[in-house]
């Protein structure tokens, strides 16, 4: 975490103006958001996690009230995340994912639909009914999980120009549709309603599959956007998350 004494008095300054807005100053002094240092100038809005990440070495009881919270605030969803395993922590991927049976993908999107002020477009009109359910890699059947992901608002650089059939043959674990378009809802709230993902790239969520064997990919363009892309499609701008999940 920060600590004020590498700051100058302007700098510390600038940093509560941009978060005054946001209502982030209460969560900085909780820990629950970082601040990093860019350029010789503290400024959310200018870092790759937009200033919003967990605290080095994830706290597992922070993390899951932080969750308990946004499932409730955002979904109505009152759940006791206590028992639920977490995979081990990796250097670098700052986020983590909760996912939940109870919270199908299209009444996910539907509710986003409504928290976005009706800016979003999805490519089919149930996302659950054009998904082909035998090739997710990771699902609720067993109950609630967690992934963790890169902290960073654009998808990961390191997997850009890579197709999906590229992510299979190099044994990639990537993020699900689900995944991500959970993570947009969390990031979004997070940032008191201010912040998106993938503003300048898309993630490939090669992790799922539509039915018809395309790949779905997400992405915010003034509007958050549900794609598909062949499994063979290729470019800088369309990357996948690379995801840490238990085996």
């Amino acid at each position: 975490m920060a600590k004020w004494g590498q700051y100058t008095g302007d700098q510390i300054e600038d940093v509560f103006n941009k978060l005054e807005s946001g209502g982030g100053i209460e969560r900085f002094r909780r820990g629950e958001l970082v601040l990093v240092e860019k350029e010789r100038k503290v400024s959310a809005s200018g870092l790759a996690n937009g200033g919003v990440t967990y605290t080095t070495g994830i706290n597992e009881g922070l993390f899951k009230a932080d969750w308990e919270k946004h499932l409730l605030e955002v979904y109505g969803i009152t759940i006791d995340l206590a028992g639920v395993s977490m995979p081990q922590s990796r250097s670098g991927f700052g986020w983590g994912v909760v996912r939940l049976q109870e919270l199908p993908a299209q009444q996910m999107f539907e509710i986003l639909t409504r928290r976005f002020n009706g800016r979003t477009r999805k490519w089919c009109d149930d996302i659950d009914k054009n998904l082909d359910q035998t090739f997710e890699v990771r699902t609720t059947v067993n109950g609630p999980y967690v992934i963790w992901c890169r902290d960073r608002i654009e998808a990961d650089e390191e997997l850009k120009n890579l197709s999906a059939n590229n992510l299979v043959e190099r044994g990639t674990n990537c993020m699900t549709a689900l995944e991500r378009i959970m993570l947009e809802g969390w990031f979004h709230w997070k940032t008191s309603g201010g912040g998106h993902l993938d503003i300048k790239n898309i993630t490939l969520c090669a992790g799922s599959r539509w039915s018809g064997g395309n790949v779905p990919g997400a992405s915010w363009y003034d509007k958050f956007y549900v794609y598909r892309y062949y499994v063979d499609y290729r470019n800088d701008d369309v990357r996948a998350r690379e995801a840490v999940s238990l085996p």
